[in-house]
């Protein structure tokens, strides 16, 4: 067996590299023999999994303890005898009580692994550099016309090529523009996404390829450069063996060749968008109004913010002005780039997951800190005995507190392991809403951050009990014999505090969770004006070189989607250039003719889509007026326009819109008519609703890739197959992509919403349990301290009732006491959570109603179970006990 057998536990590097480097395998392998051997034939994985961590970890412990001693030697340094003897004492009293140590350590487990794995996904996106040289001269350049209410859109190729050539801000500005290419040879065809950038892009961000070099720069590029594309990592990684040299080899995309220039080293953000990425070159003529450019941009030494933005802006009028057709650009906005790979609401996320993460750690602190106390009381006599006998009250300190950092030790030690799995778990669940999640790792900075939050977790609940133990009265816990000591006024008002506390954070976790879960409900119960039952979508990619005229590419939509419709189980196709929820940006504004707009009026904005006439059926949109198109020619584009129901509101209110005129872009040049209204669909999210939406007819704008959208009664699979037959027919070069339906493309809409809804969930869940279990620890001793009282009480004609009532009493106004307080300190904190909720107010009735209900009624449970247990007690037994 050896250690690197992939069915043994993954084994994380930080943990691999604590063994001692000269004898790991050797240990490793040991290891793995008797898990395969002895332990996993004979308990099961799932136990063999925990023996094996539970192994690993006293296998490091041993060897390194091992390595002090033997260096400890050499130099003739010895250590501290009564330290050692503390912690021999220590593990020896927490060997004899493995329930109390068992739940110590997995309550402390919880309380530092979810601060942890919080902390790490934030070390990384908030904390850890970005991977290119000096990123804070990095900026996003964005255009702006605030007349209009843009406020960051992405720039034309002519804008970006003026801008680049004017300014003197930057010392360099890149371009990416995304696009896809069907690669074609040996095998079946497969679409790629093929982004286009200009040659300074990878340079200014600091890329070096791992084979060959970067696009030729403008001044020294060729025509047959133009035919040059460069490999991303996992496009290599795929498609050759490892250490192929590829330079210079060719690909055959849209069908033409491709001569590889070099490939791309693995990474995130730019990195990983594309398959392959190929050259592009804007120039300073061309479409204005076709905002197509995401634009990067590398500051100059001594440039500021200000005086860059201030630079741009004046030139992007100066552009404007001098090219007034179709530029919306009469400013740019700048970002700095990490803010962009970041985004703006992660670090507020994070923020307050952190939050109550450590509320997390305040409750177990405190439920482990009650737990220490009750363990405190009773061994008074034990600490009595041992001050009688000559220990010092420092000896006694030292002696709780080696307690509280063996068991702190042990819960960071799982803790780790728990962040681990944590993280690999959120790795999985990851919609892809996450930046920077795959980098994610436990480094040197996160076990830092867990060694600190060990240490201070050991102290602050290692304090309180062992300045109650080194305070106990000798004579009267000698005289207690057996017995506990009795509970005093400190001891027993600090327990309830804690227990109120406990109660406290707890349910302000319980009302954030109920607000995200109510949000979250809204979302789904949004109407996104579209049916989803039963409609496949898929991607067709139509290469330029065979598809590029206009007849040729409408002709192949129209027998594309007339072979569909012949298939027996297709109910309705439709052709459209972006697929529904694809958050793609394709607004435009838009006038009614003879429109005046009022003083403070922004022009109503839209979006807009190419379709084909039997898109709107496919869809399950209701048309309310007017046609559709009967066909694809390019006359029924002249024809008119098909809107949606609200844009047709927004410009001619309650008035007939079919048959009115209307100017796309806002340019009277751009005139066109009316010839149908459909009903509004949500199309950028559900949280945005529903959209202006222009349809024009596919007949007229050439945008590939086409999405379809298919209606059948039959099951994917089956839709699929024969669709893939209808386009072997018409073109077998053409591969079917990105197959997937229309439930699946909503329920992926509110996946980033769902994942953090489960989180807080389960933050709220981990709270709750421990706040509950630390009321019945200190619900359950009080009885125990009172059965003489209570045995009394019962002998004297006590009903069993009025125990349950007096004992219930008492822990139900501890946790009344705590959910006032939680609600205080919740009206305090719950709205910084309004940037993440939907339609709901942080103040949410139901949500507060019910989680306060959840949490008192489950404290109910809590003081129950001990006080219907002692009032099914035997008074003559307890009292001759006693």
């Amino acid at each position: 067996m050896t250690p690197t057998d992939p069915r043994l536990p993954k084994i994380p590097s930080f943990i691999a590299r604590a063994l001692p480097r000269h004898h790991r395998d050797h240990v490793l392998g040991d290891l793995a023999e008797d898990y395969f051997t002895h332990v996993l034939p004979r308990i099961g994985p799932l136990r063999a999994r925990l023996w094996w961590w539970w192994q690993l970890v006293r296998t490091i412990a041993a060897e390194w303890t091992a390595v002090a001693q033997d260096k400890a030697w050499i130099r003739g340094i010895h250590p501290p005898t009564g330290v050692v003897r503390d912690i021999r004492y220590t593990v020896r009293g927490l060997r004899r009580s493995p329930l109390y140590t068992g739940v110590a350590v997995v309550t402390l487990a919880l309380g530092i692994g979810a601060p942890t794995a919080v902390f790490s996904v934030a070390h990384q996106i908030i904390i850890e550099r970005l991977p290119y040289p000096e990123e804070d001269r990095l900026f996003r350049v964005y255009g702006r016309n605030d007349e209009r209410g843009f406020s960051a859109m992405s720039v034309s190729p002519p804008n970006f090529a003026d801008l680049r050539s004017l300014n003197r801000s930057f010392e360099a500005l890149g371009a990416y523009e995304p696009g896809s290419a069907v690669l074609t040879g040996p095998g079946d065809p497969e679409r790629l996404t093929a982004g286009r950038i200009t040659p300074e892009l990878f340079p200014l961000l600091g890329i070096e390829p791992l084979q060959g070099g970067h696009f030729p720069t403008e001044g020294v590029l060729r025509a047959e450069d133009r035919r040059l594309v460069l490999l991303s990592h996992s496009f290599y990684a795929t498609h050759f063996e490892p250490g192929d040299r590829v330079v210079g080899t060719t690909l055959t995309l849209n069908g033409e060749p491709f001569i590889v220039r070099g490939v791309l080293p693995p990474g995130e953000d730019v990195l990983s968008w594309n398959d392959v990425y190929l050259p592009l070159i804007p120039t300073t003529t061309g479409n204005r109004s076709n905002n197509s450019l995401f634009v990067t941009g590398r500051l100059r030494d001594g440039v500021g913010v200000a005086e860059a933005q201030q630079e741009l802006n004046a030139l992007a009028l100066r552009i404007a002005e001098e090219n007034p057709a179709g530029n919306m650009m009469t400013a740019t906005t700048l970002q700095p780039y990490r803010m962009w790979v970041v985004g703006e609401e992660m670090p507020r996320i994070l923020t307050i997951l952190m939050g109550a993460v450590v509320f997390v750690l305040l409750v177990a602190c405190a439920n482990l800190t009650n737990l220490l106390l009750a363990r405190a009381s009773g061994r008074s006599r034990e600490v009595a005995i041992s001050a009688a006998l000559g220990a010092g009250r420092g000896t006694v300190l030292r002696q709780l507190l080696t307690e509280s950092t063996l068991l702190a030790g042990a819960g960071g030690i799982l803790g780790i392991l728990l962040t681990v799995w944590s993280l690999d778990l959120l790795k999985t669940l990851d919609p892809g809403g996450i930046p920077r999640l795959a980098e994610v790792a436990v480094n040197g900075w996160v076990l830092l951050f867990a060694l600190a939050l060990t240490l201070g977790t050991a102290v602050v609940v290692g304090v309180l009990p062992a300045l109650q133990m080194s305070r106990t009265p000798i004579v009267e816990a000698l005289k207690q014999g057996g017995r506990a000591h009795t509970v005093g006024g400190w001891q027993g008002t600090t327990r309830s505090a804690l227990v109120v506390a406990q109660m406290a954070l707890s349910l302000v976790l319980l009302i954030g969770a109920g607000l995200m879960i109510r949000s979250f409900l809204r979302l789904q119960r949004v109407e996104t004006g579209f049916a989803t039952e039963g409609r496949v979508l898929f991607d067709i990619e139509l290469p330029p070189s065979t598809y590029g005229e206009r007849d040729a590419f409408a002709g192949f939509v129209e027998r594309f989607v007339e072979g569909i419709e012949a298939l027996p189980p297709v109910d309705a196709v439709g052709a459209v250039s972006v697929a529904p929820m694809a958050q793609r940006n394709t607004n435009m504004p838009i006038l009614a003719e003879g429109q005046v707009l009022g003083e403070g009026q922004r022009t109503p904005i839209t979006e807009w889509r190419f379709a084909s006439p039997g898109y709107f059926r496919a869809m399950g949109l209701t048309l309310l007026g007017g046609r559709v198109w009967d066909d694809m020619s390019n006359e029924e584009y002249r024809a008119g326009v098909v809107i949606s129901q609200n844009l047709a509101q927004q410009l001619w209110g309650d008035d007939e819109p079919v048959g009115k005129r209307a100017f796309l872009r806002g340019n009277p040049a751009l005139a066109t008519h009316v010839i149908g209204v459909v009903s509004d669909q949500v199309d950028r999210g559900l949280e945005r609703g529903s959209m202006n939406m222009v349809f024009y007819s596919y007949g007229w704008g050439l945008r590939s890739p086409v999405t379809f959208i298919v209606h059948a009664a039959a099951a994917p699979a089956t839709v699929l197959a024969g669709i893939r037959g209808v386009l072997r027919e018409i073109d077998p070069k053409l591969p079917v992509s990105n197959a997937r339906t229309l439930d699946e493309i909503v329920s992926s809409n509110t996946a980033r919403r769902s994942l953090l809804t489960f989180i807080f969930l389960a933050f709220a869940f981990v709270a709750l349990v421990l706040a509950c279990t630390g009321l019945y620890g200190v619900m359950a001793y009080s009885v125990s301290r009172r059965t003489p009282e209570i045995a009394v009480r019962m002998a004297l004609g006590g009903l069993p009732s009025g125990v349950v009532r007096l004992i219930v009493g008492q822990g139900m106004r501890w946790a009344m006491v705590g959910a006032g307080a939680g609600i205080v300190a919740s009206v305090a904190l719950t709205r910084f959570m309004e940037a993440m909720l939907f339609e709901v107010t942080a103040f949410d009735p139901t949500a507060w109603y019910t989680v306060t209900l959840v949490l008192l009624g489950t404290a109910l449970l809590s003081c129950l179970v001990p006080a219907l247990r002692i009032a099914r007690l035997d008074p003559v037994v307890a009292l001759r006990e006693e």
